[in-house]
């Protein structure tokens, strides 16, 4: 299954820090950069999907999944390219304020309204109907539509949607054994220490079901993440994981094959 993204809400990168990103009195994120090509979720999800799963849902990870929008994505993509197919998806991250946040399932546009049912217009689509094709629903909140609320509740409740405190270096993340985890965006913050890098993928891929995936996409360009990428290969070999081509230039993926 090869699943197109539709094009990004919210494309301008965020510079600020989680307490900006809260709305305290309803914890609604603003950040809202669904569908995020740069990450693949796309190429692995479909890639999971084609996995034999007699009357049983696709098991996937959200490893360092913030404030939720990874969740959110995968639902989403699942919605419209396997309408069919059931998601027991596990969020997961060592921060409370942000698994509280994600919980809400609500984000405010990054940017206005218009601005990026604009940008989308400029691209053939219309912002209201994508946001539908995808089980979400986006509603403008001020008389001018200048600003939206994106709500992906409903969405949720067509799945299994749990979150998790958890440590990604040791702990167990989940009961069933995993098709997909995800890991992306999370390693770049490892550079100084490179040995907490391998200590998560090696317990990603310890979770992992034969034939499921572990991906780590975006950011690991940066700096000495080029090298480690390079360097856990033979580690995650030990766990009878191998590299995986997915035609995504910045993303590193593996499939567990024993």
């Amino acid at each position: 299954m090869n699943i197109a993204l539709p094009p990004e809400v919210g494309v301008r990168p965020y510079r600020g820090t989680l307490e900006d990103l809260q709305d305290t009195s309803t914890n609604i994120s603003q950040y809202t950069a669904l569908f995020r090509g740069d990450t693949g979720i796309g190429e692995v999800l479909g890639l999971a999907a084609e996995l034999p799963l007699p009357n049983e849902p696709l098991q996937v990870v959200s490893a360092g999944c913030s404030y939720g929008v990874e969740v959110d994505t995968v639902l989403g993509l699942t919605h419209k390219y396997a309408p069919n197919m059931r998601v027991n998806i596990a969020g997961v991250d060592n921060n409370a304020a942000a698994l509280t946040t994600a919980e809400a399932a609500q984000y405010r546009l990054y940017g206005s309204y218009t601005e990026v049912a604009g940008d989308y217009a400029a691209t053939g689509h219309d912002f209201m109907s994508t946001m539908d094709e995808h089980g979400i629903a986006a509603i403008p909140y001020d008389i001018d539509a200048k600003a939206a609320t994106i709500r992906t509740g409903k969405l949720r409740a067509e799945h299994e949607v749990s979150w998790r405190q958890r440590d990604l270096t040791r702990d167990k993340l989940t009961t069933a054994a995993a098709h997909l985890i995800l890991c992306n965006n999370v390693m770049c913050y490892f550079r100084p220490q490179l040995e907490l890098a391998d200590a998560i993928a090696q317990n990603l891929g310890g979770h992992l079901a034969v034939g499921g995936i572990v991906s780590f996409g975006a950011n690991l360009e940066n700096g000495s993440m080029d090298g480690w990428a390079r360097d856990v290969v033979p580690k995650l070999a030990e766990q009878g994981l191998a590299p995986l081509v997915t035609g995504n230039p910045k993303q590193v993926a593996f499939r567990r094959t024993v």
